[in-house]
């Protein structure tokens, strides 16, 4: 008789950390140790009533793991804790308020993500795909496009291009075939702003002063730049305490460009990117080697996508840009697209021949939006979304309606993923 083929194991079930585990990892990358947490549960047990029966008494690592368990009682006051260290380590430093366009921006990315993981958690139809297919479909058309938008809303804010998508400070590149990680890039900016770097700088320093103060200021430089090469060269990476010592060290060097609290905030933010590149890395290691290296050239292919927003930014709407995106490509993809583009060039309204200036310039605002194509995809969205709201007996809401369009996406990519097996 012939021998049976044999029959491969079947893939295990996918499974994706929870939200007490992810918020764990996020802490992890800011730096923040189990006992800056259990510093936090204290705090908050101290000014909450009744805190014995919310709060646990100590911290521990296995409570983000019990934060996830279906029958967790204590689950929202985990998560609560993480989310105000997080708070605490991004906006503040030690205790007092940390003012900073970049301590703002890092919030309202850190924090958005977060949501956006929790919403999608429950709703998404993971099948056989291996976890790391599932994280990398949820990077590129969920946590990447929304991080773009983010820049984009933020790219004034920042120090020359700091925000500026492709070019933005904070995602690891490669020089002279080396890889630079966002620590090393904002230490070099740092440097480029700094007295400390520059004979002019050091005359102006050391003029005034004695011998023996100018010879403490001298050593206290080489310190310094002794620091700065080191880490520099990558070697010996610094915690986020070295790096705020650092710039408070320097003093008054740099405050000419920007403030220390600035500099902190910068070198916050870019701790926690090279932790985030270098889990990416060794997560995807098997079929993306070096993805992180890919990240500034995703927010610039992003950029040529061509994707529309309406006049109102609605579609703008960091919550829902990833859904708006993909239901652009379903449009291009099943050649509805051309509908917009072309309600956006035709019928467009001749000017009237005799008219008063009030109703010339509200005749340029309609031609303005008529030829806008996201307004028109704006229609087509909240036109659907109401037929689609009588019919499942529920009100249409934009932003949930959106919502639902990009999970319907999501899980048509992870069947295929099912289907094809594809690892």
């Amino acid at each position: 008789m012939p021998k049976r083929a044999e029959q491969k194991p079947p893939r295990p079930q996918a499974t994706l950390p929870g939200l007490g585990r992810t918020q764990a990892f996020v802490c992890s990358c800011f730096g923040i140790s189990e006992k800056e947490l259990d510093a936090t549960l204290q705090r908050i047990r101290t000014y909450t009533p009744d805190a014995e029966r919310h709060f646990p008494r100590k911290w521990s690592r296995v409570l983000p793991v019990r934060a996830d368990a279906k029958k967790s009682r204590r689950r929202e006051a985990i998560l609560t804790v993480q989310r105000e260290a997080i708070y605490d380590r991004i906006v503040r430093e030690r205790g007092r308020p940390l003012i900073a366009s970049t301590g703002f921006v890092t919030e309202k990315i850190v924090f958005s993500l977060l949501r956006l993981y929790e919403k999608l958690l429950p709703q998404l139809h993971l099948g056989r795909c291996s976890k790391p297919d599932v994280l990398w479909i949820l990077t590129e058309h969920v946590f990447l496009p929304t991080v773009f938008i983010h820049l984009i809303k933020a790219h004034r804010n920042g120090l020359g291009p700091e925000f500026a998508g492709e070019k933005c400070w904070y995602f690891p590149i490669k020089e002279a075939a080396k890889t630079v990680k966002p620590v090393q890039r904002i230490l070099d900016y740092w440097s480029r702003t700094s007295a400390l770097f520059t004979p002019y700088g050091a005359s102006i320093r050391l003029a005034p002063v004695g011998k023996t103060e100018a010879d403490k200021l001298t050593k206290k430089r080489e310190s310094i730049k002794k620091r700065f090469e080191r880490w520099r060269s990558g070697e010996n990476p610094p915690t986020l305490d070295d790096l705020h010592r650092f710039v408070e060290d320097a003093g008054s060097d740099v405050a000419w460009l920007d403030d220390p609290a600035a500099w902190k905030a910068r070198f916050t933010l870019a701790l926690a990117a090279n932790s985030i590149a270098d889990a990416m890395d060794k997560m995807f290691s098997q079929t993306r080697p070096n993805v992180s290296l890919s990240l500034a050239g995703t927010m610039g292919e992003i950029a040529t996508e061509g994707i529309v927003l309406d006049d109102e930014m609605k579609l703008a709407d960091p919550m829902v840009f990833f859904a708006v995106r993909l239901w652009q490509f379903k449009l291009q993809r099943d050649g509805h697209w051309q509908k917009i583009i072309s309600a956006s060039t035709s019928n467009l309204p001749p000017f009237p021949a005799f008219t008063t200036v009030e109703a010339d310039e509200a005749h340029r605002r309609k031609i303005h939006w008529q030829r806008n194509p996201g307004n028109h995809l704006m229609e087509l969205i909240q036109t659907t979304g109401v037929t689609d709201g009588v019919s499942r007996h529920h009100p249409f809401t934009l932003n949930d309606y959106l919502f639902e369009l990009g999970v319907s996406e999501l899980n048509r990519m992870l069947a295929i993923g099912k289907k094809t097996g594809r690892r």
